[in-house]
């Protein structure tokens, strides 16, 4: 869906707003919308911090922790502050949230990079929004 809005967006401004503005602002236009497009990509490749299973047995596991820090889903020992996500159906590591824009977690090992695609889309927004407005006068 991303994908899909991005190549639409970029069209219509490559009609409407590119045309009309210096080249400057088109160029950093430009290096902000693919920089958000990179910081996509690899937030939906990257490794939220999935907790693996070390190939211990489910039933040695329950003789010798205590039952609310094993995921009985996963059969591995949960951290503190790991979820077990019911959408990708694995335990993450400081699980925040599932996010639909990104089709994965966000956890332990991309929360930083989530926060800088949310600012780098926030960016994106508003240079959008006033390069539109500078065009249109």
């Amino acid at each position: 869906m991303f994908y899909i809005i991005f190549t639409i967006m970029m069209g219509l401004k490559t009609i409407t707003v590119f045309t009309r503005l210096s080249r400057n602002l088109t160029i950093i236009s430009l290096i902000l919308d693919i920089s958000s497009l990179l910081l996509h990509l690899t937030l939906s490749c990257k490794d939220p911090g999935y907790i693996k299973n070390d190939g211990l047995e489910f039933m040695k596991l329950l003789e010798t922790f205590d039952a609310h820090s094993l995921c009985p889903e996963c059969e591995i020992i949960r951290t503190g502050r790991s979820r077990h996500c019911i959408v990708c159906g694995i335990c993450v590591d400081r699980y925040d949230h599932h996010c639909p824009w990104i089709n994965s977690c966000v956890g332990l090992l991309n929360h930083n990079l989530f926060l800088a695609y949310l600012i780098f889309q926030q960016c994106c927004i508003v240079f959008t929004f006033v390069t539109a407005l500078l065009s249109a006068i």
